[in-house]
């Protein structure tokens, strides 16, 4: 809608030779039409602008993650370095000190662990509670299956800004 195109519309509502208005409710009707459709704009062009702060900070979150593992790995390669210019020796001076700390045990179990730990020891093993499968259900569902104790919930609508 162009200027012309409400300018029009408002003649409507005024009388041309005393310029007052004529239909006072039609008019108010019209003017909060106009506030309803200026505030619809808005929102949606809010909504506009949040999507594409979004897409622009993910973008950004990849950029900082991919710099994040190559400073990891430049790091760990100056590690390397400094473990092979230094072998056992420790360092220190004014801004540094290096040495060396032994780590404490850990162990590896292998694949066949988890067989032997049944048969000798179940202290050895944690066990999870089991996980609903709610895609393997959905589809039950939808396929006609009666399951007790499910609820089925109907999708709630989306509104969709283009």
């Amino acid at each position: 809608m162009n200027l012309y195109d409400i300018s029009q519309e408002f003649r409507a509502f005024v009388d041309p030779e005393t310029g007052e208005v004529i239909d006072m409710e039609a008019f108010e009707a019209y003017c909060l039409a106009q506030e309803r459709a200026a505030l619809i704009e808005d929102h949606a062009n809010q909504i506009r602008e949040c999507d594409a702060t979004e897409k622009f900070l993910d973008e950004q979150i990849e950029k900082l993650r991919t710099r994040k593992n190559q400073i990891k790995c430049s790091r760990l390669w100056w590690k390397d370095k400094l473990a092979a210019v230094l072998g056992d020796d420790s360092y220190k001076s004014d801004s540094v000190s290096i040495f060396w700390r032994k780590n404490p045990m850990r162990v590896e179990p292998d694949a066949e662990f988890v067989d032997w730990a049944k048969e000798h020891g179940d202290e050895y093993l944690r066990y999870k509670e089991p996980e609903i499968n709610r895609v393997a259900l959905t589809a039950a569902v939808k396929a006609g299956a009666e399951i007790p104790h499910i609820t089925v919930v109907e999708g709630e609508k989306s509104l969709i800004i283009k």
